[in-house]
C-alpha cells in the first residue's frame, strides 16, 4: 500500500491528534509506504514555523523524521484545471509520481476530488478505519 500524507496530517501528528498519530505510526512502523516531496517537507516546516511557532529546532526534526520513514518523489509544479488552491497541485503530483493508492488530508479542495486518477483520497478518519479493519492500529 502506498500512501501520500497531506501536511495537514503531518501538522495534526505532530501537534494536537492522537487519530493522525495512530495513522503514522504503522508507516513508522514500516507496515506500509510513505510518499513525501520536498514541498509537503517544505510546508510542513513552513507551518509548523509560521502558523504554529514553533521552534526552528522542532520543525527541523519533524521534517527529519517524516523523511526517515518515507520516500522522497519530485515534483514539478505542474498544474491541474481542477484544482481551486495552487497549493494543492504539488501534493497531488506527490500522489501522482507516487503511484499512491491514498492521499491522506483534511484539504476539502482534494477530498472532493477521490478518486483522482486511480488514488482515493480520503480523510484521517476514513483512513484510520481502513486500517483498523486491516488490523494496523
Amino acid at each position: 500500500m502506498k500512501i501520500v500524507f497531506d501536511t495537514n496530517v503531518y501538522i495534526s501528528e505532530a501537534l494536537f491528534n492522537a487519530l493522525a498519530e495512530a495513522i503514522v505510526r504503522p508507516a513508522r512502523e514500516g507496515f506500509f509506504s510513505v510518499y513525501v516531496s520536498d514541498f509537503i517537507l517544505a510546508e510542513v516546516r513552513r507551518v509548523l514555523l509560521k502558523d504554529f511557532k514553533t521552534t526552528r529546532r522542532f520543525a527541523s526534526l519533524t521534517t527529519k523524521r517524516i523523511g526517515r520513514f518515507s520516500r522522497l518523489v519530485p515534483t514539478s509544479r505542474r498544474s491541474f484545471q481542477t484544482l481551486l488552491d495552487p497549493n494543492d497541485h504539488p501534493v497531488l503530483e506527490t500522489a501522482i509520481n507516487a503511484s499512491a493508492d491514498f492521499l491522506v488530508t483534511g484539504d476539502k479542495h482534494l477530498l472532493v476530488l477521490s478518486p483522482f486518477q486511480g488514488i482515493v483520497i480520503l480523510r484521517v478518519g476514513e483512513f484510520y478505519r481502513l486500517l483498523k479493519a486491516s488490523s494496523l492500529v
